[in-house]
């Protein structure tokens, strides 16, 4: 991957193991709202597409068609993991050095992702991510979700560099479709929260199974 001049990262699944701490918040909304009990791993499979899909696929489906009742789950939900963000929440193994020796190599990488951006921004200086970064987009911060491609072109804009010189590093196939609808190449991480068949059948440009590839780039 030594071809590409500047990366941009996904965040949850990608940089960190967020997923226990948004499940454990989603488990405290479920008993607050006195609503039915979820396993861990039930939960978990919604994580990685931002925190409506998340919350909307978690709780039962007449709530989640009940417009005041999402607005009442999700509010709760964003309280709750906002004061829990960094409780169980880890870097994964490699990362940091990967980060340090891409800041060595060229331009800080940046991080776009679906988690609301103060959160995400909250996260990544709470895990010591943040010196590596040169900025920091999320929800609230750009006009959509991915795979929508305005937060992403925004991105590349404030780096100044042409979507065709960037990487875009993800680990789900909603990240190869936002890669491609800007022109940037796409990589995935084995290690996120989607299997590697299905990152496989997305078609990406670079599978990267160890942190250790990343300083490639």
């Amino acid at each position: 991957m030594s071809d590409g001049t500047a990366v941009v990262f996904d965040l949850d699944g990608t940089l960190v193991d967020s997923r226990l701490d948004l499940v454990v918040s989603v488990s405290w909304v479920l008993e607050r709202m006195g609503l039915p009990f979820r396993s861990h791993d039930e939960i978990a499979m919604f994580v990685g597409r931002g925190a409506p899909h998340l919350v909307a696929n978690s709780v039962p489906p007449e709530i989640a068609r009940d417009e005041e009742a999402m607005s009442e789950a999700l509010g709760l939900f964003k309280s709750h993991y906002r004061r829990h963000l960094a409780v169980r929440t880890k870097a994964y193994p490699g990362i940091e050095d990967a980060l340090a020796g891409l800041c060595e190599a060229g331009p800080k990488p940046w991080v776009l992702t679906n988690k609301p951006g103060d959160m995400a921004r909250d996260l990544t200086a709470a895990l010591g991510l943040s010196a590596y970064l040169g900025g920091v987009v999320g929800a609230g911060d750009m006009p959509d979700h991915k795979p929508d491609p305005r937060g992403l072109l925004g991105v590349c804009r404030d780096m100044g560099t042409a979507p065709e010189e960037i990487w875009y590093v993800g680990d789900m196939p909603v990240d190869i479709e936002t890669a491609r609808a800007v022109g940037c190449r796409a990589a995935v991480v084995a290690w996120g929260y989607c299997g590697e068949d299905e990152l496989l059948e997305a078609g990406p440009d670079r599978l990267l199974r160890d942190a250790g590839e990343i300083t490639r780039l």
